[in-house]
């Protein structure tokens, strides 16, 4: 039987999985997707906490993509679609078509309230947010890359023993998955399956809304 410190590390991978992918698409993406180590760990750690079997399919969709185009095809096909659905356009066209902030779901804004809410929690947590990612707290990959701490703390206390850690990182994530994560993520991976074409980001947003779902009804 799996261990829960294993779990929780394998949840901690899939969450870093999941944080590239709404992340401006890079040549180390690129990369990990043509030698096929993406869709490898993808498949891998679903396979380990028993959720492969639904989304097989899926994933291979990834992989199938990866392997159709060249790597500067990949590079500059990844890069448009992600201008097109995550960033702002044209000047009349304010919100793009799928945000990737939170408070524009909670409030209709940037920096609303959700935003300081996560980074309230990045404080209680000890973490300071992460200088590379220059994004707000409430930014889509930024929480899922909190998640992914947040696992990764819980499994280090389970290492050590360490109730109080354990605790603390289990209790953050349950808010994370119910009052932010769980409030906006289903509306903005819908609208990304129904208005992307792309086969990269219509999987992730299939596969990461399965996982979700499973990670708040656990």
């Amino acid at each position: 039987m799996i261990q829960l410190d294993e779990i929780a590390r394998k949840r901690s991978v899939l969450y870093s999985l999941f944080t590239v992918a709404f992340l401006y698409p890079n040549e180390g993406l690129v990369k990990s997707l043509k030698s096929g180590e993406y869709s490898k760990g993808l498949k891998v750690m679903l396979n380990e906490l028993h959720l492969l079997g639904e989304v097989a399919f899926t994933v291979e969709k990834i992989n199938a993509y990866a392997i159709r185009l060249n790597t500067n095809e990949l590079l500059l096909d990844l890069q448009k679609e992600y201008t097109r659905l995550f960033i702002p356009s044209r000047p009349e066209h304010p919100a793009p078509i799928c945000p990737l902030y939170e408070s524009v779901y909670e409030d209709g804004s940037l920096m609303g309230e959700a935003a300081f809410q996560v980074a309230r929690l990045f404080y209680e947590a000890g973490l300071k947010k992460v200088d590379e990612f220059n994004l707000p707290h409430d930014h889509f990959a930024l929480e899922l890359e909190f998640m992914s701490y947040l696992c990764s703390k819980e499994a280090e206390g389970l290492e050590l023993g360490n109730e109080l850690i354990t605790t603390k990182s289990k209790r953050l994530q349950l808010i994370m998955l119910k009052e932010h994560l769980g409030r906006f993520s289903f509306q903005l991976l819908e609208n990304v399956q129904a208005y992307s074409q792309n086969d990269f980001y219509t999987s992730i947003a299939s596969l990461l809304k399965f996982f979700l779902i499973n990670e708040i009804t656990i």
